[in-house]
């Protein structure tokens, strides 16, 4: 893992130079952008990407907001419903 940075680190370097990128001239962006390339170790379509598009996700916020699917049955009926070398468990 020569090289590489943690991926909190690189939301962070692309959090603080968003703006500016925003902001700075057609030279200037792309003079930002080879200083993310640099120092995060992107490609240029990923780091132009992470500059221009829109704020990812924090990861720890859940993304799957789906709620899992309901029981179809009560405990007394999943009781029945198990081998006898389980049940008497």
């Amino acid at each position: 893992m020569e090289g590489k940075i943690p991926m909190a680190a690189r939301r962070q370097v692309t959090k603080r130079l968003r703006g500016a990128h925003a902001k700075a001239s057609k030279k200037d962006k792309g003079r930002i952008l080879d200083e993310v390339m640099d120092t995060t170790g992107l490609a240029r379509s990923s780091a132009r990407r992470l500059l221009t598009g829109p704020v990812p996700p924090d990861p720890a916020v859940r993304v799957d907001r789906r709620r899992p699917r309901p029981r179809g049955f009560d405990d007394d009926a999943r009781r029945l419903d198990e081998p006898p070398h389980r049940a008497e468990r």
